[in-house]
């Protein structure tokens, strides 16, 4: 990853809240769809919850490719 280090830290914070965000939001609808019974719609979605938990729980810059292709999801 090329940049700087000023541009790389504001990238990061930028993706730790909009993830932070998305979990969130996974979170509800995981949820829901458990209700409903749709466990296929759980798994994904669930695989996709852990793929981001794990991007915020290990933010370091060697990971921002990854991210951004998470972040199209």
């Amino acid at each position: 990853y090329t940049g700087s280090p000023a541009m790389i830290d504001e990238e990061m914070h930028f993706l730790f809240k909009f993830f932070t965000e998305r979990i969130q939001y996974l979170t509800r609808i995981i949820a829901r769809f458990q209700q409903e019974g749709q466990s296929d719609k759980v798994a994904k979605y669930r695989q996709l919850h852990d793929q981001i938990s794990n991007f915020v729980r290990n933010l370091i810059p060697e990971h921002l490719m990854a991210a951004r292709r998470l972040k199209e999801h």
